[in-house]
């Protein structure tokens, strides 16, 4: 694993922006895995993503959470994480009661 800029690999930039827009939050690469081809991405609110060609996945909230997620399998979906219109209101939804909890303070 390694936590470096990301090499371009295909359409990496357009699998990106569709993640961003489906969990409206950008994301940033942090870095990828030579052995399976994963990137990781971060969000703006801190959740770390892994972008794997079987689907995207959600790592955990946070660098720590993101490590011990790493190594659990299965990682949950993050199409979990998608922020959905609410068809009844005419807007967006509000996240899903899991993905609303409070960010641990920053050491």
């Amino acid at each position: 694993m390694h936590f470096t800029p990301v090499p371009d690999r295909g359409h990496l930039f357009e699998d990106m922006a569709e993640l961003s827009r489906g969990l409206s939050a950008r994301v940033f690469p942090v870095g990828w895995d030579s052995c399976e081809g994963e990137v990781f991405v971060m969000d703006e609110r801190s959740r770390f993503l892994c972008m794997h060609h079987t689907g995207d996945s959600s790592m955990g909230t946070g660098k720590h959470a993101a490590m011990i997620g790493l190594f659990r399998r299965p990682m949950r979906d993050a199409e979990d994480f998608y922020v959905r219109p609410d068809p009844r209101r005419g807007r967006v939804a509000a996240p899903r009661r899991h993905d609303r909890r409070p960010h641990p303070p920053h050491r």
